[in-house]
């Protein structure tokens, strides 16, 4: 039997011993040499191995938040450090410390998370609610053991607005508002957003609105599309005309008078001549994707809202000023090699990077592009006031504090 120290606490290596052992085992597992009932057993003793790990990792999270330990790693907050440790989202890494914080108020919830009975989405879920509404707690243990986590999702929500009145819901909504984008694997954009009924009710009458033009305009040429792909197209358009775009333009893309939307296309010259890229080429729409060569024509052509770079006669990355503040070339050119914040790791969507000299433009007394990095307004605040910095290369790439031996004060002279 392994000692694992005094009670109330872990020894590091048994932990690191377990993980060692699992490791070696998922090497050499396969899963074609097991019948079908010994994988099923499998997915449930690995599943409520998780689970164990899930909640031993949420209380670990929990005291890493409260000594302030994160902070050593130039994080924004606990909830930046967990996701980034654990390659999760914001969202589930500050729902997860929530959750943590909370356990301490809810024993019963705290010791089926010890059990292993619970995921964390379930946890998150139980004690958002039972914090509100104490008396839910067993009901929401027994719904979490035998029902779906939507089913469970379902009844805290009903919890949670059952204790509190219309207003103060409404600010809580409002207080955690939020708008999230994502490109999937297969180049589908999504498009997440969380407001309050009100404000949801402005987006969906002005959705609906355009969403009826379209599918009207569709019927009498003899189109037939599902709703839900013209409230696409809708939500598209309403977007283009709010951004400074010409409506009356071929596809309602046409840019008006004093628009600052911007959309940064890197293809190659090539390609874009030919009609297409081969293997090897790039056309990408800046932090989002590929797209096909014949989409940034289009928008070219119809005067879209489009900056590209064009990698065949310009090097972007030799272009150099002798002002402080970049050239609008620059500008593009920098957006399109760093659509988000250039230190690896660090979570922010990107919507508002600041632009910093790696050299101090006062030794140096030139912009160019190979010596400048986006960085968000926090790592930026590191390297300005803590002494942090990006160390050696280009691209994301880590930033470390002054003590780090790979900061850049400890190159060698040229």
């Amino acid at each position: 039997m392994i000692d694992t120290g005094p009670p109330g606490t872990i020894e590091h290596m048994f932990v690191g011993d377990i993980r060692r052992e699992l490791a070696g085992w998922v090497a050499e597992f396969e899963a074609a040499l097991v019948s079908g009932a010994q994988a099923k057993r499998l997915v449930e003793d690995l599943a409520a191995i998780e689970r164990l790990a899930a909640g031993a990792r949420t209380m670990a999270a929990a005291r890493v938040a409260d000594t302030g330990l994160w902070r050593a790693d130039g994080d924004r907050s606990a909830a930046h450090w967990l996701a980034r440790e654990t390659r999760t989202s914001i969202g589930e890494a500050k729902a997860t410390l929530e959750a943590a914080e909370r356990l301490t108020e809810l024993p019963a919830t705290a010791a089926a998370v010890r059990a292993g009975q619970l995921t964390p989405a379930q946890a998150s879920a139980i004690t958002d609610a039972a914090t509100a509404a104490p008396e839910t707690e067993a009901d929401l243990l027994r719904t979490a053991h035998q029902d779906t986590i939507g089913r469970l999702r379902d009844k805290a929500k009903a919890v949670k607005c059952a204790g509190e009145d219309d207003a103060a819901r409404k600010r809580r909504v409002h207080r955690h508002r939020s708008l999230y984008t994502r490109t999937d694997a297969d180049g589908t954009f999504v498009l997440e957003l969380r407001t309050t009924v009100d404000a949801g009710a402005k987006v969906q009458a002005v959705i609906e609105e355009e969403r009826e033009r379209l599918f009207q305009a569709a019927r009498l040429d003899g189109r037939r599309e599902s709703l839900s792909a013209y409230a696409a197209d809708a939500l598209v358009n309403v977007c283009a005309r709010g951004g400074g775009l010409d409506s009356s333009s071929p596809g309602g893309m046409g840019r008006s008078p004093g628009s600052r939307s911007k959309v940064i296309a890197r293809i190659d010259f090539d390609a874009l001549v030919r009609g297409h890229a081969d293997v090897g080429e790039t056309c990408e729409i800046a932090g989002l994707g590929p797209v096909p060569v014949t989409a940034v024509r289009a928008m070219i052509d119809d005067g879209a809202f489009m900056a590209a770079v064009i990698t065949k006669g310009r090097d972007v990355h030799t272009v150099a000023h002798l002002g402080r503040q970049p050239t609008a070339f620059q500008r593009t050119a920098l957006e399109w090699r760093d659509p988000r914040c250039t230190r690896a790791g660090c979570t922010d969507p990107g919507r508002h990077l600041e632009i910093d000299h790696r050299t101090d433009w006062a030794q140096t007394h030139h912009t160019k592009v190979d010596d400048l990095d986006r960085l968000c307004d926090h790592d930026h605040d590191l390297k300005t006031y803590y002494g942090w910095a990006l160390i050696e290369g280009r691209g994301r790439r880590p930033m470390v504090p002054p003590d780090d031996p790979r900061h850049p004060k400890y190159r060698a002279p040229p």
